[in-house]
């Protein structure tokens, strides 16, 4: 297996926050996610920050977390985040408030700040891809994930 790079700590602590939040309501079933998995490995080759899988797992949605302003702004240099898009139904940008303004987010991407207090918001919504559909190795790679099987 493939160790992920050591993010930093406020790409950590960010990540940490929105795993915590998404976790929660999958386990309240208050969303529409069964499964939150952090450092998930895709099909592409490509490592989500974090990944979901929905109740109807014919999707997924990815979140990429922007802790600091030179790993958004390498991130878009490289367009590294175009190789998202073919591997989700949604692709969401996680920033804190203050990291970057609405225009620097791609067109195709949503995005979600975390606010000075650690509340959530989302600011931009991305386009959806209606006819995504999770592989069934993108759900097998999830399993093994979190299940180890």
């Amino acid at each position: 297996m493939i160790a992920a790079p050591k993010p930093s700590s406020a790409h950590a602590d960010l990540q940490d926050a929105w795993f915590k939040h998404l976790k929660f309501t999958a386990d309240q079933h208050r969303g529409p996610y069964f499964m939150v998995m952090k450092e998930q490995l895709l099909p592409n080759g490509q490592r989500a920050d974090i990944l979901t899988l929905a109740w109807t797992p014919d999707w997924a949605d990815i979140y990429e977390i922007k802790g600091r302003r030179d790993d958004f702004t390498g991130e878009m240099r490289t367009r590294k985040w175009e190789g998202y898009l073919g591997q989700c139904r949604e692709l969401v940008f996680v920033t804190p408030y203050d990291l970057v303004t609405e225009e620097e987010i791609p067109e195709a991407a949503g995005w979600i700040t975390q606010g000075a207090r650690g509340g959530f918001k989302r600011r931009k919504w991305g386009h959806k891809d209606p006819t995504f559909k999770a592989s069934y190795r993108q759900v097998k790679l999830c399993l093994e994930h979190e299940y180890g099987a």
